[in-house]
């Protein structure tokens, strides 16, 4: 399934994400406003442009978002 593949890549992202520090949350975020403004930066990175384009393109920006926000860990240190 489509869906599952890209999934998989979403949380590859999200790993490299974090390990380069893009991922920074704090209690004055709003969960449903830092989702997609991540997911903009994703896109405008050099480092994971290619990347979250290729999933934009084949499951359409609101199963990013979706995917995205259903595999994001905000507590990750």
């Amino acid at each position: 399934m489509k869906q599952s593949k890209y999934r998989e890549e979403v949380k590859q992202l999200l790993e490299k994400a974090y390990d380069e520090n893009l991922i920074t949350w704090n209690d004055g975020l709003v969960f449903n406003e830092f989702i997609p403004a991540l997911w903009r930066a994703l896109l405008k990175h050099e480092e994971f442009k290619e990347k979250a384009v290729e999933i934009q393109t084949e499951i359409g920006e609101q199963a990013s978002l979706e995917l995205l926000a259903a595999e994001i860990n905000l507590f990750k240190k």
